[in-house]
């Protein structure tokens, strides 16, 4: 009391918020906040006085808890005013700068900032006192090397309801930029891969046409964009080699490696390729196209064979060699073909028509006349030996001339290929085995949460830290929709799919399975995944901070 009549507050006639304690009934005290008017008669006589008491209890015990908080947060607490003076800061702001708190507090922003950051600063400060509302930005500090979230709050006095000054937190969020630059980069990496790839690389859709492709499989089927957009990808093989295709039956085993086919050059000429297919299907197991890898198997190594070829001797090669004469018989054989196809002896072979070693007949006369129009030819073939058992052979053939440069006969030799075939899918086999598992490791153990959704808004996947934040386990998320787990209050209010932002950063407040209260900090933006729109989410527990 000796206080309050010590701000002779009858002289001055008001006063507003004086801080001081009152007496209970029970005799405990409380904190509280006076306003007093003084009353006065029309000559000036006071006649009474009106006082005003807030209970100011919890405020104070919550600015008490405020003052540890900003003491020992991690990140940078500060407040600012109209001026940008510092009012307030707490100790890591000042172990950010590395100034003790007597050389900051009372200072403006610009005395101990660079000029380009000044300019920023004080444009978000005049924002916040001009509108009332609180505001965001993120910045790279050029001295840390560090990148922030910087968030501004109007702070208000209590009665008037007046900006007094802006409260300002910087969270550093260099981590999650590092991350999301690196998931650009890789994004940018496969791009690069796709376009630049030495094999023809095409994309379908659930119906079979093509929607996606590599510049190489232009060059290769001598096509452009235009001609290739939504074609029928059944058009660009020969019916027979389409046929075949699906009797393998891909889109139910899901997978086909090193399948040997054609293509239709525009031109109409054949074109052997060294095909895979991945069927691709949804979470329901439905099939939203295939992806296929294509590449060109005819002249492959030519001119390297022929050389090898010239450095063996027929007979000592490990390489089934015969001779075939212009009417397509067999006028030589060597050890390594007879063993290669089961025969005895060169009784059983020599006179024999050469047709009869291929699996398809048709292939044969191909390869005869193109190798004797071009004088050499490399292909691949399906062979059949004395016992009707087919295996995969390589083919060399090249034209060999008289002394008068005519043609003589046709050498042709054998590879037998069957344990490189299958010793090349194992591989394939095994490397994307391997891929995925780092994959799912690097997923599963990111330092924050991951989160896919689909465009129905249903929940694809969610690594272990995104699972950990939530409090869930994971069949408690995936299949779910997506604003019963992370956003309850978000349906019909995603960023992305429903106000058509190409990406969103927001805190937020979840409840978790137990009861209390979540802060994250969220990130989301679309991407795609093997060719299906997504949205990706990134997930950081502010909650203790």
């Amino acid at each position: 009391w000796q206080r309050i009549r010590a701000e002779k507050i009858r002289e001055r006639g008001v006063e507003h918020d004086i801080e001081t304690r009152m007496i209970r009934k029970n005799g405990k005290t409380i904190d509280v906040g006076v306003s007093i008017n003084v009353l006065k008669d029309a000559e000036g006589k006071i006649i009474g006085s009106i006082g005003i008491v807030r209970d100011i209890s919890e405020e104070k015990r919550l600015k008490s808890q405020l003052t540890a908080i900003m003491e020992y947060s991690d990140e940078s607490i500060y407040l600012v005013d109209r001026d940008t003076r510092y009012i307030i800061v707490n100790n890591a702001l000042l172990n950010r700068l590395k100034l003790p708190r007597d050389e900051v507090i009372g200072k403006k922003f610009s005395e101990i900032h660079d000029e380009e950051e000044t300019r920023v600063f004080v444009e978000k400060i005049n924002e916040v006192f001009t509108t009332g509302k609180s505001t965001r930005e993120e910045y790279r500090n050029s001295n840390l090397d560090r990148w922030f979230l910087r968030t501004y709050s109007p702070v208000k006095e209590g009665l008037t309801n007046e900006i007094i000054a802006v409260a300002v937190i910087s969270n550093d969020i260099t981590d999650l930029k590092n991350a999301e630059l690196q998931l650009r980069e890789s994004e940018e990496k496969y791009r690069t891969i796709f376009e630049n790839s030495p094999v023809a690389i095409m994309l379908t859709d659930a119906e079979e046409r093509l929607v996606s492709w590599n510049t190489h499989t232009e060059k290769l089927l001598g096509m452009s964009s235009e001609e290739l957009n939504l074609r029928p990808i059944s058009s660009l093989y020969p019916s027979e080699e389409w046929e075949r295709i699906r009797s393998e039956r891909i889109r139910e085993k899901g997978v086909r490696y090193n399948f040997e086919t054609k293509m239709i050059h525009k031109n109409g000429r054949y074109i052997d390729i060294n095909l895979s297919l991945n069927v691709l299907k949804n979470q329901k197991g439905e099939i939203k196209g295939a992806i296929g890898i294509a590449e060109d198997i005819t002249e492959k190594k030519q001119m390297e064979r022929d050389i090898k070829l010239k450095e063996k001797s027929l007979d000592s090669s490990v390489n089934g060699i015969i001779f075939v004469d212009s009417q397509g018989y067999i006028s030589y054989a060597n050890l390594s073909f007879l063993e290669m196809w089961r025969y005895s002896s060169q009784k059983e072979v020599l006179g024999k028509p050469a047709v009869e070693l291929w699996q398809y007949k048709r292939e044969f006369l191909d390869i005869f006349y193109t190798a004797m129009e071009k004088g050499v030819l490399v292909s691949e073939f399906n062979a059949q030996r004395k016992n009707g058992e087919i295996f995969p052979v390589k083919l060399y053939a090249s034209v060999v001339k008289d002394d008068n440069n005519n043609f003589s006969h046709l050498m042709l030799s054998f590879v037998d290929i069957g344990e490189q075939k299958r010793g090349e899918q194992k591989r394939i086999e095994y490397e994307l085995k391997e891929s995925l598992q780092k994959t799912k490791a690097i997923f599963e153990n990111m330092p924050f949460g991951v989160v896919i959704i689909g465009r129905d808004k249903i929940v694809r996947d969610a690594n272990k830290t995104a699972l950990d934040i939530l409090g869930r386990e994971r069949e408690e998320v995936v299949t779910h929709i997506c604003h019963q787990i992370i956003c309850p209050n978000g349906e019909g209010r995603c960023p992305i799919l429903d106000l058509g932002k190409n990406s969103d950063k927001s805190e937020i407040v979840i409840i978790g399975r137990d009861g209390r209260e979540i802060s994250l900090l969220k990130t989301v933006k679309p991407i795609n995944v093997d060719g299906e729109e997504m949205i990706l989410e990134t997930l950081i527990d502010l909650t203790e901070l």
